[in-house]
Parts: structure tokens; sequence; C-alpha cells
């Protein structure tokens, strides 16, 4: 017999002996994230305040529902920077057809894959590749695009936006911790040539993370974080027909809620 969850994970009387395997390897390690096994337990995490998780996964969930109602077996999405799949697999369990999690880490695929065999999720793949550094036309497109709190960890974030986009049928979602912007105008040749600003872009030197191997960090040491008026713009100017910044609960996470952080939407036509 077997049974869902408010969360879509199947729970079964009776687990597979494979699957029960991969459940107690994955109960038997720490994880960014917190994961729900069939079971109902969780599994135990390093990073004790889980709410910047379930705020973006709350406010994905309310996007996704006013852009993409109903039945989504027909529906595909990539997250790019997945990490240990905790988003790839939510979307997963609540109905989309195919979801592909992306990570230049093997040892977050790997997490990935385990919890895959925990929850059962057959219809989630994940592979190790820097699909940012290389030609991503051979993945085809998605419905929906995921690139959450990757932007500011990448010293090319202008690129990474052009691919998010050539990715994207639909719906591309960005989130990103939020720097502070600039406005005026720029001598551009002479000072009675000038050229208007239309955002920032912030250097943050993460050589330290790297250095220590920070799974949550950059794989290089510059990183540019971008304003909320550079991010609109880029966003527009690399082709996504509309972009809208989404509403934090009130009760969600603080950076959130502050507009430190922001969570993006860019429609494609």
């Amino acid at each position: 017999m077997q049974q869902t969850g408010g969360d879509g994970i199947a729970r079964r009387d009776s687990v597979p002996a494979g699957q029960q395997d991969a459940i107690a390897q994955a109960m038997a390690r720490s994880w960014f994230y917190s994961f729900t096994m069939p079971d109902g337990q969780a599994t135990p995490t390093y990073l004790q305040d889980q709410s910047i998780h379930t705020t973006r996964r709350d406010m994905l969930d309310a996007v996704l529902d006013d852009h993409l109602p109903g039945d989504r077996t027909a529906l595909t999405c990539v997250d790019l920077a997945c990490h240990e799949g905790f988003f790839a697999l939510h979307l997963a369990h609540t109905g989309f057809g195919k979801v592909l999690g992306i990570d230049i880490r093997p040892e977050n695929i790997a997490g990935a894959k385990l919890i895959r065999a925990a929850q059962a999720a057959v219809n989630a793949e994940f592979v190790c590749r820097d699909v940012l550094g290389s030609d991503a036309s051979h993945l085809g497109q998605f419905d929906v695009v995921l690139m959450l709190g990757l932007l500011y960890h990448l010293e090319n974030p202008v690129g990474a936006l052009r691919i998010a986009r050539s990715l994207t049928r639909r719906i591309c979602l960005i989130e990103t911790v939020i720097g502070p912007n600039l406005t005026g105008t720029v001598d551009w040749g002479s000072r009675t040539h000038t050229k208007p600003i239309s955002g920032a872009f912030c250097v943050v030197d993460e050589a330290a993370d790297v250095r220590e191997g920070n799974r949550e960090a950059n794989v290089s040491a510059i990183s540019l974080v971008p304003s909320l008026d550079a991010l609109l713009f880029v966003m527009q100017a690399v082709g996504f027909s509309h972009v809208a910044v989404a509403s934090p609960p009130q009760d969600g996470h603080e950076q959130l809620a502050s507009g430190q952080r922001a969570l993006v939407l860019g429609l494609v036509d």
C-alpha cells in the first residue's frame, strides 16, 4: 500500500530494501537542507536556521501556482547549481514530469542522488557539470529554470543570465543577494558625453571561502553582486519579455523580507 504526504513524498507501509538503505545513509550524515524521509523523519542539518530555504520554497510555489496552475506532468524544469537537490526534488514531488538538477561539485550531486533514492523521486535526474562555463544549447529548453542562491557567487553574472535565458521556455526564477545601487551618469569619453547608470555590481572577495572548500561559495575568488536595478535591467537586456520581483511572505526569512535578497522572475512570451 502506498500513501502520499502533503509534501508529495511517497510513504509506503513496506519500503523496498534499496530505498531503506538510502534512507539509512541519508539519516547518518548532516545536510545543508532538511529533507523529509518517507517515514516523516527530517535529515540532520548543519544549517540550524532553515528559514532561507523554506521561504524560497514558499515563494517558488506561489509564483508557479500563479503562472503554471493545474497539471504539470508535461512540464520540465532545470535547477542550475542545484546543490543537494532540495528545490529540484521539491518540484519533482509537486508534479513536474521531468526535473534536471545540475551542479559543478561532485559531492553535491552525490548527495542529491542519495536523497532522490531515499525519496523514490523517479522523475528527477542529477548531473555534475559546469553548465555556466560551457555551451548549454545541447540541454534544450525547459518550462522552468531555477537559479536560486547562485548569481551572487559568480564573476560573470551577465553571462550566467544569458545562459539562463537560452534555457528558458516559459519562466525563470533568480534568487540572489542584492547589492547597493548606483544612479546618475558616467563620463563616456568626455565630461560632455555621458551615459546613464542602469544599476551597479559590487565586487566581493570569496578567496577565503574557496581555500576552505566552502560548498556554498563561489568556485573562484571574485564575485559580482547585482543591485536590484542592475538585475532587472540585465534580465530585460538578455531577452526576458517581462521581469518582476516576487513578494516575500510577511513571516519569511529576514533578508528576503528586508530586500537584502530578492526572488525575480523572468517571463518568456
